[in-house]
């Protein structure tokens, strides 16, 4: 379990009852009104606006926002800061100034990305702690999106009916590989490593992810950690199987300065306890530790590193992290129940400088990751699977990003991942041997790549409602696997915007590399054609999306009840729309999504595992004015398809049954339904503390929703199925001062 005390205090704290509205005017320093200006309050920024044709505007400012600063910007122009005490809440005009350096003075601050124009959902810190599902973690918050496709409860993220392991997750523009804790050996973990409390935002890529981000095949989530807070204060939290503690520090006095620590230590024996877990639970226990240093602009005029009238800005930071977690429990492995045991200690660090001089920004950003781990099965009849892996990983990137003019931008830059991979396994030679007396396979080798790659964008602004942008990408002579390797990936993409509407039609061939498994201990090299169209609508409290795409997938798969790898070709084709509405204090979503998706194997056309026709999400929200905020969210869709076994032949070499297969995905599970339900309260404690009471309960009406088929010993007939974890209940307290 993680520690929701941190993630959902925030959430709680945020009190939407509306008090006044102002109503105000963006205007050009000829009075002409500037359209599609962005209007917003710090630090609440969850309200937000845009202006209309005219530059009209109108913002609700909540009861607990009359302190705040309302922040107006529009590119090309400076951005106005003005605090709203004492401002008159009826009519505002807003006179913006040209910025001679265009994006000389707000770019380290704000920034805006070459990559605005492609496909995103945007999660600032609020919309994690506001998800239903999240928990207060960031990777869990993204499951609840259309593109999600996540189909087995954890927190790996997956988009579009591709494989977790052809996404990636970025840390400040660095990839950390294996994103999620209490990692089991079929590659399933509940929480990330990151703490919601240090994120400023993230951006999820979940088609057509931009090259110059990272070389995935589908899909990117981008992280970026909190680059400004607000004051200095702790944080403490106290749950069901969580202790924290978190000090955030300022070193300035407008916050842009600041170092940021925090602790937490996990444990099982509540949690299980109460919720009678220990059929899938058996223990766990995290302790981690962690770091953000912040080095960014003083806000004073004459500070060396925010010399406005030079137009250069530096800023830096610097993430450091470390967790030692073991976890003891069941999980379903190749048609059976097993017990499984997962340990691991791991540490990362990821550095950045980025500023700007001129019309020229850079990003230099450093990683290093090292981890030490083991998981293994104990049940399979006396023949386990082991595996205890080293991984060392280091990676560079540096970027250039230069504003030709205010129309063209061009981004440039290289990346180098090197990475060492020590892989001692022990396993059944084939994965349905239970026998003490079958054959063993033993792995113990080194693997290592070094990948060096160049990537080119270039974005166009046709005219004030059509973008254009196009990029390359090169693996220039990597040593994979032993030998040289080059790629290249391309990719194009246009959108039209109107109002509040937005059309984008991209597509691009993309090249990653996988890293190597228990039943494939090397490296591999994966491939992905895809296409999308999509449309967007988004006006005060409405919100609607809707898209269709499709992909065509290349990569190595093992095939268990095969035991062999196979050259592995998936086609997908998908279709996703969602309707998000404001209705005051409370707040509904609505999604659909149709994902056909299909496996080739020698030629061969099946259905693949997660072909599922329909996919429903919903979800609903309320905040009262005292504090109070309850979620419900739901979804429902199909269950995911698998092959039958159909019956047990005795084999006398290894003393066993052995199972015969049916048709590869001829068979499907039961449809899957789920709904959770989360309880916040606020509770004042003095001028400038504040506490917090929280409960999420899973699964609410305790659905036995099947992870697969389970059979007899001789499999001679279906025993029943593997289900996920049924009801549960969380519930802790914090408090801030």
């Amino acid at each position: 379990m993680r520690s929701i005390g941190i993630a959902l205090f925030l959430l709680a704290c945020i009190d939407v009852h509306c008090e006044n509205i102002l109503h105000g005017r963006v205007v050009d320093e000829k009075g002409e009104g500037i359209f599609a200006a962005n209007v917003f309050l710090r630090p609440t920024v969850r309200v937000a606006a845009a202006t209309g044709i005219d530059g009209d505007f109108e913002i609700d400012i909540p009861r607990t926002g009359v302190n705040d600063t309302l922040v107006v910007s529009f590119l090309g122009y400076t951005t106005r800061r003005i605090p709203l005490t004492g401002i008159d809440t009826g009519q505002l005009t807003i006179v913006m100034k040209e910025d001679s350096r265009m994006l000389g003075s707000v770019l380290v601050e704000s920034q805006p990305e070459t990559t605005e124009e492609f496909s995103i959902e945007k999660l600032d810190r609020l919309d994690i702690y506001l998800s239903p599902v999240a928990n207060g973690d960031p990777l869990n918050a993204i499951t609840f999106l259309p593109a999600s496709t996540n189909t087995d409860e954890s927190a790996n993220p997956s988009f579009r009916g591709s494989a977790a392991n052809a996404s990636q997750v970025l840390l400040n523009g660095i990839p950390i590989t294996n994103p999620v804790r209490n990692t089991e050996i079929n590659g399933l973990g509940n929480f990330s490593l990151f703490n919601t409390s240090l994120i400023d935002d993230l951006t999820v890529y979940a088609g057509n992810p931009p090259l110059s981000k990272s070389n995935a095949t589908a899909g990117v989530t981008d992280i970026r950690t909190a680059r400004k807070i607000e004051r200095s204060q702790t944080e403490c939290s106290l749950s069901l199987a969580n202790i924290g503690i978190l000090r955030s520090q300022k070193l300035d006095r407008q916050g842009n300065c600041f170092i940021q620590g925090y602790t937490n230590w996990q444990f099982h024996e509540p949690y299980t306890t109460i919720n009678n877990a220990s059929d899938q639970i058996g223990s766990f226990r995290t302790n981690d530790f962690g770091l953000n240093l912040h080095l960014g602009k003083s806000g004073s005029k004459s500070g060396s590193n925010n010399d406005s009238r030079s137009g250069r800005k530096v800023e830096g930071n610097l993430y450091a992290y470390y967790i030692d977690e073991s976890f003891e429990g069941a999980t379903y492995l190749n048609t059976s129940r097993t017990t499984t045991s997962a340990a691991n200690r791991r540490g990362f660090a990821v550095a950045n400088i980025k500023g700007i001089s001129g019309r020229t920004a850079y990003d230099l950003s450093l990683g290093a990751d090292l981890s030490d781990g083991h998981t293994g099965t104990d049940s399979l009849s006396g023949n386990a699977t082991q595996c205890h892996e080293t991984d060392h990983r280091f990676h560079l990137n540096a970027t250039l990003k230069h504003y030709t003019t205010d129309r063209l931008w061009i981004e440039g830059g290289l990346s180098a991942d090197y990475s060492k991979i020590d892989l001692n396994a022990s396993r059944p030679y084939d994965p349905y041997y239970r026998s003490g007396a079958a054959p063993v396979v033993h792995t113990d080798t080194t693997l290592s790549q070094l990948i060096p790659e160049l990537f080119f964008y270039v974005r166009y602004e046709i005219t004030g409602n059509l973008t254009l942008g196009g990029g390359l990408r090169s693996d220039l002579g990597g040593v994979f696997n032993g030998q040289q390797s080059t790629t290249l990936s391309g990719q194009a993409n246009i959108r039209y915007t109107q109002g509040f509407h937005s059309l984008l039609l991209s597509g691009g061939l993309y090249h990653g590399h996988l890293d190597p498994t228990l039943y494939l201990p090397q490296f591999s090299d994966s491939k992905s054609l895809q296409t999308s169209l999509e449309y967007s609508f988004h006006n005060a409290g409405t919100g609607i999306e809707a898209s269709i795409y499709g992909k065509r997938e290349s990569s190595p798969e093992y095939i268990s009840y095969r035991n062999e790898a196979v050259n592995g070709e998936r086609h997908i084709l998908g279709i996703e729309t969602s309707v998000n509405q404001d209705f005051g204090h409370l707040r509904l979503g609505l999604s659909y999504t149709c994902l056909l998706a299909y496996s080739f194997i020698d030629g061969t056309k099946y259905q693949a595992a997660n072909n599922l026709p329909w996919w429903v999400k919903g979800s609903v929200q309320y905040a009262s004015d005292d504090g109070f905020t309850f979620s419900l969210s739901g979804q429902v869709r199909p269950g995911t398809r698998y092959t039958p076994i159909i019956e047990g032949v005795w084999d006398e070499e290894t003393q066993q049954y052995l199972p015969v297969f049916g048709d590869y995905n001829s068979e499907r599970l039961k449809n899957y339904f789920r709904m959770d339900m989360t309880l916040n309260k606020v509770i004042a404690i003095g001028k400038m503390t504040q506490g917090v009471l929280f409960a999420t309960l899973t699964n609410l009406f305790n659905r036995r929703n099947e992870s697969g088929p389970l059979y007899s010993p001789d499999y001679s007939q279906k025993a029943g199925s593997y289900c996920f974890q049924g009801y549960s209940v969380y519930f802790g307290a914090q408090i801030a001062f």
